[in-house]
């Protein structure tokens, strides 16, 4: 649906929820195909221990993940 034009919007709420690696490259081929990216806003982690929790989760959830396939 991507390639034939169907979809010309999506709304991701974290960067990561699109893809962990390759986000540059990912928004390049979007941006090629003429589709429009927007990341939900998000409050700011302000502290330091706020940014180690969503780094730990970050991983755990890529690691989870490879569990699975």
């Amino acid at each position: 649906k991507i390639l034939n034009g169907k979809i010309t919007t999506i709304v991701i709420s974290y960067k990561d929820r699109i893809t962990r690696f390759g986000y540059a490259f990912l928004m390049r081929f979007f941006r090629d195909l003429k589709i429009n990216i927007y990341e939900a806003e998000q409050p700011p982690i302000s502290t330091i221990e706020e940014q180690l929790t969503q780094d730990m989760m970050s991983l755990l959830a890529s690691f989870s993940g490879k569990l699975f396939l």
